[in-house]
C-alpha cells in the first residue's frame, strides 16, 4: 500500500483542519441563530395585533399575488430573511425584535396555521393596511373605505383561536391568558393615512382620534376580560418624519419644518395628539383593573431618537427612503419600492426608512431598542418583564452576513482552495477530518441557521406510534443500544428505528447542529457583558484592601474569623460574613469577584477590573473634618485617595503611558462609584456630633462624588453604577445608641429611627438631583442611581421573603435586644455568634449579613431599585441570573419531614415527591447535592482557594450562568423535537472535535475514580433496571438531561462542571465504551455505591457489605483500558498518562 494513502504517516493525506478562526465565525453564527429559540421565555406566548407595522405575514395570505401591493415580492425581506415575507420592511419588525429578546420564536401570523399545536408561541393578528375602525364609520363621514380589515376583524380572530387553544370551555384558557403577552399595535395609523391621502383636512381627520382611542381601549378591556395580565400598547409613530409625506406635504414655510429633525411639525404634533389620548386611556383603564400591567409603548420617542441622533444606530440618511424613486427624500409620485422604475440603495442599514412609508430593519430595530433598554416604556418595559433574562442584545442583520460572509471566505480561501490545489497536485488523497466536517457543515447551513427562526412549523408537530418491537423506543441491557445511543434504551436494535428516522426534520437538524455547535464552543465565544469592573467605596464594597493596608490590626476584627464564615470560610477582609453587594453583582454578570487593589502586582491581575473600596473610607479628606472640629486619623482612606490609585493602575494598564489607548477599555468597564459618604456621617456621629450639623456635610459629599464620576467619565467611562446611602436607622449600633423612648422617633412598620432615615433620604435626594444634572452634560454616558436604601427597606419590610427573621439584631456582637453592646463587639471581647448568619439581616451590628446584601443585591438587579433599570441598561448579559440556594439542608426530592426526606420513602420509591425548583435546594435525594450545590463546589474549586496547589489552566476563567446548557436543553423540551435530540447524539462525535480548533484543552483526557458523586452512568450499565436503585429511572436528572443517565442528582455533577471548563466532552463511563476511540477524552470509572476498600476488609471485622465495586476494582478497569489505548507500548502510556488529568472523588454513599 502506498504510503501517501494512509493518514497520520509523514508525507500521507492531509487529515484536513479548518482555521480556528473559521470554526469561531461557524459556531457564532449558528450560536446566534439558534439562541431565541433556545432560551426558555418568560411569556410562553405572544399575541400582537396592529397593522402593517406589526403584520409578519398575514398581508400574504389574504392578498397572495396581488400585483398592486409588492411588499408581496422582493426587495421587500431581503436584508433578513432572504426573501419577502408579507412584512412591510427590508427584513424584521419591532414585534420580531420583542419576541426574538424575550426567547421566543417569530411571532407565526394567525392566517398561516390551523391546529393548536401550530400557536404554541402565540398569534400575530396584524394585518398590512388594517384600521382601528370599522370601513363603515369612514364611509358615513364620506371617507371612502374599502373593505379592509380592522380591529374588530383581528379580535374575531383572536376569539376564534382561543376556541381553538381551549375547546369547549374559553374559562380553562384563563390561564394561558394571564402568563401571556399582548401587545396591541401600533394600530390607528391608517385610520389616518387613508383619509390624508384622500384629501381629507388635518382638522377633520382629528375629530376621528377619540373613536380610534375608543376602540384600543374596548380591545384591551376585552382582552382583560378574558384573562390578559400583561399588555403592551404603542402610540403613533412621528408621521411628519415620513419620507411620501415629506414629499406630498412639502412647504416653502421654514416654521412648517422642525429644525432639530426636518421633519413636518404639524403632522408631528397629530402624532402627539394621538398619544396623549392614548396615555390618558390608559391611565383610566389602569385604575379600573390595578392587577394587571398595562405598559404604554412610546414608539414616538423611540423612533425620535433615529430622526435626532441617527449616528447611535448606524444610519446615515434618517428621512430618505432606501427603496423607491428619485427625488431628495427617495420617493416620487411615479415609482414606489418593487413597483415602476423604482431603485434600491446599496445598504438599506444606513436608511431611516425602506420604502417610504415603512421604517427600516436598522429603524426598528432601534425603536425595539429604546423600548426594551431605554425608557420609552411606561411604567419600564424592563422592570415589568425583569423575570426575563432574556433581554438580550438584539442583534443585527449585518452581523448575521458579515459572520457569513466571513464563514465562507475563510472556508474557501483557508481550507478549501488549499485542499483543492493539493488534490490536483497529487499531494494526497484529501481526507477529511471531523473538525474539517464541522466546518464545512456549518458553512452549509450558516445561512440557513441564521433565518432559523423563520423555518416553517414541521409538517406534523406530533407523533404517536403503535406496534411491537420494531416500533418500541422504551431489549434493557447493553450490548443493546450501544451504536447511537451508547446505552439500552429499551429499543430491540443496536441503535435507532424506523420511528427514529421519520422524526427527523430539517430545522431539527439545523437547530441540532447550532444546539451542538453552541454547547462546544460558547466558552471561546460568551463573553461577560462587562469584561472589567471597578469599584470605589468603602467597609460595603471593600473585598480585602483593609487586609492589605492594616495587616493584623487588632483595632480592625474583620481580619480574623468569624468574619467570612459563611461562604467563604475565611476572614477576606469583607465586613460581613460572606460576599458583598459587588460579589453578587460580578458573579451575576458572569465575572470572578473583584480583585483587591492592593491585592495584585501586574496588569495580568486586573484582568477583569480592580476594586480601590477600603474599609472605613470616607468621601471627604481628614483635613476637612479637622477642620470642623472632628477628630479624623491621618491614615483614613478617602475619595480622592483611591481615584490616585485608579490612575496608577490605567498607567500599568495602558502600555507605554497611552491613556487614550485606554478609552476603548474605559468605554466597555462598568464603574460602580459607592457606596460612598456614610463614613462622612457615622464617624461625627459617634464623635457626638449633632444631626443638624452634620447635615451640612452632605452638599460637599455630594460633590466630591460628582466629581469623582466626572473625572471617571473624562478618562472614558460610559456605564457608572453609583449606590446611594443605606437607611442607618435600622443599624442595630444605632438602634442602641439612640434608643428613645418617643413613639413618634420610630418608623412604626418596622422600628427604625425615623429621624435617621430621613438623613439617608436627604443625602439620597441630592444625590439623585446631582446624577440628574451629570447626564444632562453628559447624554451618552450611562450614569445609573442604585437605590440601596429602597433595595434594603424591602428586606426590613418584608424579611421573610428573604429567610430572614431578625432584621434589626445583629448575628455576631454582644447582648441586648439589638443583638450588640458597648462593651462587646463582633470578634472582639466576648462576643457570641449566632447558629444561623442566614436568619439575620444585620452581621455586626454595622454591616449587613451576607443575606441582607444578597436582598440588596435581588433588588438592584432584578428588581426596580436602580434608575435607569439596571436591567435595561445590561441587557446584553445573560449572565444576570437567579442567585442562590434558599433550602440548604432540603432534600428535593424525597418524602416529608424538615429536611425533606422520611423513612418510608425515598426519590423514585415509594410515594415520593419533587420540588417545583432543584435549583433552590443543597440536596436532590437526601443522600446527594442537587446540581447548583455540584456547580457551586465546581466554582469553588475552579475559581477560588479550595485546591492546592490551583489548578493553571487558560480554559477555567468562569463557568458562568450555565446559559449555553439552558439553550441545550431548552432546544429539546420546549420543542419538543425528539428529532432534534437524535441529531445531538448522533452529531457529538465529530462536533465535538471543534472545541479544540478553538482552544486545545491543557489535558486532552480525563480518568475518574469514585463512587456516586462521581459516577456518570457506570452504575447504569452494571446494575441495569435493578429497581433498588432509582438513580436509574426519573426523576433523577430532569434538571439538565431530561432523562435518567445513571447520575445520582438531578443533573450534573462535579466532574462534569470539570470537564466542561477544562474544555473536554462529559467523561464517558468505561463501561458504556468498547473501542479506543470510545475512550479519546478518557474514561470514568466511578460507580454509585462503590467504596475505597474491599467487601472482604469490613467482613473481617463483623460489617455485613455485600458484593459492591471498591477502588481496586476500578484500578483493575483503568489497567485494562490501558492495555486497549496502547497495546504493547509502555512509553505511549506513559506519554499519555502524563498529558491526562485524573480526578480521585471521595467514596461516599
Amino acid at each position: 500500500m502506498d504510503s501517501s494513502s494512509t493518514s497520520g504517516r509523514k508525507g500521507g493525506g492531509l487529515l484536513l483542519s479548518p482555521p480556528p478562526a473559521a470554526v469561531v465565525v461557524a459556531v457564532a453564527v449558528l450560536l446566534s441563530a439558534a439562541e431565541a429559540a433556545t432560551e426558555e421565555p418568560c411569556y410562553p406566548r405572544l399575541f400582537s395585533f396592529g397593522d402593517s407595522l406589526t403584520d409578519t405575514g398575514n398581508f400574504a395570505f389574504i392578498y397572495g399575488n396581488d400585483s398592486r401591493e409588492p411588499a408581496l415580492r422582493p426587495p421587500y425581506g431581503e436584508t433578513f430573511f432572504h426573501r419577502a415575507t408579507g412584512r412591510f420592511s427590508d427584513g424584521r419588525l419591532v414585534v420580531d425584535f420583542i419576541a426574538d429578546a424575550l426567547g421566543l420564536p417569530f411571532v407565526r401570523p394567525y392566517l398561516s396555521g390551523r391546529t393548536a399545536g401550530d400557536f404554541a408561541c402565540g398569534a400575530n393578528f396584524a394585518v398590512g393596511g388594517a384600521t382601528a375602525l370599522s370601513p363603515a364609520f369612514f364611509r358615513a363621514r364620506g371617507v371612502p373605505m374599502a373593505d379592509i380589515v380592522h380591529l374588530d376583524m383581528e379580535m374575531k380572530w383572536f376569539r376564534d383561536l382561543l376556541k381553538l387553544l381551549c375547546p369547549g370551555d374559553l374559562a380553562g384558557c384563563t390561564g394561558m391568558m394571564n402568563q401571556s403577552l399582548f401587545l396591541v399595535g401600533e394600530i390607528g395609523g391608517n385610520d389616518y393615512n387613508l383619509p390624508l391621502l384622500s384629501g381629507v383636512s388635518i382638522t377633520k381627520i382629528r375629530s376621528f382620534t377619540p373613536s380610534v382611542i375608543a376602540k384600543i381601549s374596548s380591545t384591551i378591556t376585552e382582552l382583560i376580560g378574558l384573562g390578559a395580565k400583561t399588555l403592551v400598547v404603542p402610540g403613533n409613530l412621528p408621521i411628519g418624519c415620513v419620507p411620501n409625506y415629506l414629499m406630498i406635504f412639502k412647504s416653502g414655510k421654514k416654521e412648517d419644518y422642525e429644525p432639530e429633525t426636518g421633519c413636518l411639525r404639524w403632522m408631528n404634533e397629530f402624532s402627539q395628539y394621538h398619544n396623549k389620548l392614548l396615555i390618558d386611556e390608559l391611565e383610566k383603564l389602569r385604575k379600573l383593573h390595578p392587577d394587571v400591567a398595562i405598559i404604554y409603548a412610546d414608539y414616538y420617542g423611540a423612533a425620535m431618537e433615529v430622526f435626532l441622533s441617527p449616528e447611535q444606530f448606524g444610519i446615515e440618511d434618517p428621512l430618505t427612503a432606501c427603496c423607491g424613486g428619485g427625488g431628495p427624500y427617495g420617493v416620487s409620485g411615479t415609482a414606489r419600492c418593487g413597483y415602476g422604475e423604482y431603485k434600491v440603495c446599496d445598504d438599506p442599514q444606513k436608511f431611516g426608512s425602506w420604502d417610504g412609508f415603512h421604517p427600516s430593519e436598522a429603524a426598528y430595530k432601534a425603536i425595539a431598542i429604546g423600548l426594551l433598554r431605554g425608557s420609552y416604556t411606561q411604567p419600564s418595559f424592563a422592570t415589568t418583564t425583569n423575570s426575563c433574562p432574556q433581554i438580550t442584545e438584539l442583534s443585527s442583520s449585518v452581523e448575521y452576513k458579515v459572520l457569513y460572509d466571513l464563514t465562507a471566505e475563510l472556508f474557501y480561501t483557508e481550507w478549501l482552495l488549499p485542499k483543492m490545489v493539493s488534490s490536483t497536485s497529487g499531494g494526497g488523497a484529501g481526507l477529511l477530518s471531523p473538525p474539517a466536517v464541522v466546518l464545512a457543515v456549518a458553512v452549509v447551513l450558516s445561512a440557513a441557521a441564521a433565518a432559523a427562526q423563520a423555518l416553517a412549523a414541521p409538517c406534523y408537530l406530533r407523533v404517536f406510534s403503535f406496534g411491537d418491537s420494531l416500533a418500541d423506543t422504551g431489549n434493557l441491557w447493553p450490548p443493546y443500544g450501544e451504536t447511537f445511543f451508547h446505552r439500552a434504551t429499551g429499543r430491540c436494535s443496536d441503535g435507532r428505528l424506523i420511528i427514529d428516522f421519520i422524526g427527523l426534520s430539517p430545522p431539527a437538524v439545523v437547530l441540532a447542529v447550532a444546539v451542538v455547535l453552541s454547547a462546544a464552543a460558547s466558552r471561546a465565544l460568551a463573553a461577560p457583558c462587562y469584561p472589567r469592573v471597578f469599584c470605589f467605596g468603602d467597609s460595603l464594597t471593600d473585598t480585602g484592601n483593609i487586609a492589605f493596608l492594616y495587616g493584623n490590626d487588632s483595632r480592625r476584627p474583620s481580619l480574623w474569623p468569624p468574619y467570612g464564615e459563611t461562604f467563604l470560610h475565611r476572614a477576606t477582609g469583607r465586613s460581613s460574613n460572606g460576599r458583598l453587594i459587588i460579589d453578587f453583582i460580578a458573579e451575576a454578570m458572569g465575572l470572578p469577584f473583584v480583585r483587591p487593589y492592593w491585592g495584585g502586582q501586574t496588569a495580568g491581575n486586573f484582568a477583569s477590573g480592580a476594586n480601590f473600596a477600603v474599609g472605613g473610607a470616607t468621601a471627604l479628606s481628614p483635613e476637612f473634618f479637622r477642620e470642623r472640629g472632628v477628630p479624623m486619623d491621618d491614615d483614613t482612606v478617602h475619595l480622592d485617595m483611591e481615584m490616585e490609585w485608579f490612575r496608577d493602575l490605567l498607567g500599568m494598564l495602558c502600555t507605554g503611558g497611552d491613556m487614550d489607548g485606554c478609552k476603548g477599555m474605559m468605554n466597555q468597564s462598568l464603574f460602580l462609584v459607592g457606596e460612598i459618604g456614610g463614613n462622612d456621617y457615622n464617624l461625627p456621629l459617634m464623635s457626638g456630633m449633632s444631626i443638624e450639623k452634620i447635615r451640612n456635610f452632605t452638599p460637599s459629599v455630594i460633590a466630591k462624588i460628582s466629581s469623582i464620576i466626572t473625572e471617571l467619565i473624562g478618562l472614558g467611562a460610559k456605564t457608572l453604577v453609583v449606590p446611594g446611602n443605606i437607611p442607618i436607622g435600622c443599624i442595630p449600633m444605632y438602634l442602641m445608641q439612640f434608643e428613645s423612648d418617643k413613639k413618634e422617633d420610630y418608623e412604626p412598620k418596622i422600628g427604625c429611627l425615623r429621624w435617621m432615615n430621613e438623613f439617608s433620604q436627604y443625602h439620597n435626594k441630592l444625590l439623585v438631583d446631582e446624577l440628574e444634572n451629570l447626564r444632562k452634560l453628559h447624554p451618552d454616558v450611562t450614569i445609573i442611581y442604585a437605590d440601596y436604601y429602597g433595595a434594603a427597606m424591602e428586606v426590613f419590610l418584608s424579611p421573610e421573603r428573604f429567610g430572614i427573621e431578625d432584621p434589626l439584631v445583629a448575628c455576631c456582637g454582644g447582648r441586648g435586644p439589638y443583638g450588640v453592646s458597648a462593651s462587646v463587639r463582633c470578634g472582639y471581647g466576648e462576643y457570641k455568634v449566632c447558629d444561623d448568619p442566614a436568619k439575620y439581616a444585620s452581621w455586626d451590628g454595622f454591616h449587613p449579613s451576607e443575606a441582607a446584601y444578597k436582598g440588596i443585591a435581588i433588588g438592584l438587579l432584578q428588581g426596580s431599585y436602580t434608575q435607569p433599570p439596571i436591567v435595561s441598561i445590561t441587557n446584553s448579559c445573560p449572565q444576570i441570573i437567579g442567585l442562590g440556594i434558599e433550602n440548604p439542608l432540603a432534600a428535593c426530592c424525597g418524602g416529608g419531614g424538615p429536611y425533606g426526606v422520611s423513612e418510608t420513602a425515598r426519590c423514585g420509591h415509594g410515594e415520593y415527591k419533587v420540588c417545583d425548583d432543584p435549583q433552590l435546594y443543597g440536596s436532590w435525594d437526601g443522600y446527594h447535592p442537587s446540581e447548583a450545590v455540584f456547580k457551586a463546589i465546581a466554582i469553588g474549586l475552579l475559581r477560588g482557594s479550595y485546591t492546592q496547589a490551583p489548578l493553571a489552566c487558560p480554559q477555567i476563567p468562569e463557568l458562568g450562568s450555565s446559559v449555553e446548557y439552558k439553550r441545550e436543553r431548552m432546544a429539546s423540551s420546549t420543542s419538543g423535537r425528539r428529532g432534534a435530540a437524535a441529531v445531538v447524539l448522533a452529531a457529538v462525535a465529530v462536533l465535538l472535535s471543534a472545541s479544540q480548533a478553538l482552544a486545545a484543552p491543557c489535558y486532552p483526557r480525563v480518568f475518574s475514580f469514585g463512587d456516586s458523586l462521581t459516577d456518570t452512568g457506570n452504575i447504569a450499565f452494571l446494575y441495569g433496571n435493578d429497581s433498588r436503585r432509582p438513580t436509574l429511572w426519573p426523576p433523577y436528572g430532569e434538571t439538565f438531561f431530561h432523562r435518567a443517565t445513571g447520575r445520582a442528582s438531578n443533573g450534573r455533577l462535579i466532574i462534569d462542571f470539570i470537564a466542561d471548563a477544562l474544555g473536554l466532552p462529559f467523561v464517558r463511563p468505561y463501561w458504556s465504551g468498547r473501542t479506543a476511540g470510545d475512550f479519546a477524552h478518557g474514561a470514568n470509572f466511578a460507580v454509585g455505591g462503590a467504596t475505597a476498600l474491599s467487601p472482604d476488609f469490613y467482613r473481617e471485622r463483623g460489617v455485613h457489605v455485600r458484593d459492591t465495586v471498591h477502588l481496586d476494582m476500578e484500578m483493575n478497569w483503568f489497567r485494562d483500558l490501558l492495555g486497549l489505548l496502547c497495546p504493547d507500548d509502555l512509553a505511549g502510556i506513559y506519554v499519555r498518562l502524563l498529558n491526562s488529568f485524573s480526578f480521585h472523588a471521595p467514596c461516599h454513599l
